[in-house]
């Protein structure tokens, strides 16, 4: 059972994708816990990139994991309120960093929802021992391939997922920070995946920002629900992993 979830969530995002057949970014509404003091959760539309080192493709992974990922910028506001909360949780407990994931699959007319921790990785952090970069990947290993490639790092991850974004994606994390004062409208420069040294000032000078602004969110996934609404009555299928013993179980529900 312990892939199932995992399985089932991608043949729903395929039955919904568009006439290619292949799985884009998928987006989903993300909802997290503020900073302590504000007063309100947060929620917002993310782009989640599959598994990781894998993306959608599980079958091809040599990293067998139930964890998320999707890209950030290093001074928005989702990335502080993560970082400062991760600051005191665990993979373990306590577990002050934990989000819900919300997607409505419109074709098939189901609703899927994932809850758990989420986690914000950056050189820095890591460094800083605040990513528990090695607790957070052994913990999740599949059985069937525990282990980890000898090429794989946190870092080639975020590098993976920077070659995945567009050039102008990529240009947008050197843009003003979100929510700083208006200065009028930004030049959109297309930005490589690497510098060759060839690129002019400007490219040059956004690309380094902008590498160094981008940051990955690790979804943690401790609980998935399926909602069926077609034929009526629907049907509601809950999966939840046991923090003690990192068993996953299932249970059917009124819908």
């Amino acid at each position: 059972m312990e892939n199932d979830w995992k399985t089932k969530l991608i043949k729903l995002l395929k039955e919904n994708s568009d006439s290619s057949g292949l799985l884009h970014p998928e987006y989903m509404q993300l909802a997290t816990l503020p900073s302590e003091g504000d007063k309100y959760p947060r929620n917002r539309t993310v782009a989640i990139r599959g598994f990781l080192n894998s993306g959608w493709e599980i079958d091809k992974n040599d990293l067998d994991t139930d964890l998320l990922v999707f890209s950030t910028d290093v001074e928005s506001q989702k990335a502080k309120d993560i970082s400062l909360r991760q600051a005191k949780s665990t993979p373990t407990g306590p577990m002050h960093n934990t989000f819900e994931l919300c997607s409505w699959l419109p074709k098939t007319m189901q609703q899927v929802r994932l809850w758990g921790q989420i986690w914000f990785y950056t050189p820095d952090l890591a460094e800083k021992n605040e990513f528990p970069r090695e607790d957070l990947l052994t913990s999740h290993l599949s059985r069937h391939k525990k282990r980890i490639p000898q090429e794989w790092s946190w870092e080639e991850e975020r590098r993976r997922i920077w070659e995945h974004h567009s050039p102008t994606m990529r240009s947008s994390f050197a843009n003003p920070v979100t929510y700083s004062n208006y200065q009028g409208e930004v030049p959109v420069v297309p930005l490589p995946v690497t510098l060759t040294g060839k690129e002019d000032a400007m490219v040059a000078n956004r690309w380094e920002t902008a590498w160094k602004r981008f940051g990955l969110v690790i979804c943690d996934v401790q609980g998935v629900e399926f909602l069926d609404l077609n034929p009526p009555p629907g049907k509601r299928v809950i999966y939840e992993k046991s923090l003690e013993s990192g068993e996953w179980s299932q249970e059917r529900v009124s819908a």
